[in-house]
């Protein structure tokens, strides 16, 4: 059987029975980025292409976001679930999540100074 690269594989992925599409994983010679496996994994409904794909991808050096575990979580056993897991770049993770956290606070700080503002002026009070 001849090997599928990627970019087949993704580009007729659709067209092909559920059978068909779980062969084929076995004949992949290459992944594409993570979220395409993913999504792929997500839609194989077979355990066993999904674990495959998965693991390819791992051995592959692909690194997988928090997003594209959760997609995943029901479509692989627990054990490839926790090998896309221990991909996800935990400090990346702890940015993102420290800079949400600070668009939080000065959006919150914002919205209660200007609801300050707004109160005094109401009011007619002077600041200070």
């Amino acid at each position: 059987m001849r090997p599928l690269t990627w970019d087949e594989y993704y580009e007729k992925f659709d067209t092909w029975s559920e059978s068909t599409r779980a062969q084929y994983v076995s004949r992949l010679s290459n992944v594409g980025d993570h979220s395409q496996i993913a999504d792929i994994a997500n839609r194989l409904y077979n355990q066993g292409a999904s674990d495959k794909l998965i693991r390819m991808a791992c051995d592959a050096g692909i690194r997988f976001t928090a997003e594209d575990v959760y997609l995943i979580e029901f479509s692989v056993s627990p054990e490839v679930l926790q090998m896309a897991k221990d991909t996800i770049d935990t400090r990346a993770a702890r940015r993102k999540q420290k800079k949400a956290n600070k668009e939080a606070f000065w959006t919150g700080a914002a919205e209660t100074m200007f609801f300050d503002t707004l109160i005094d002026d109401l009011f007619h009070k002077k600041g200070g």
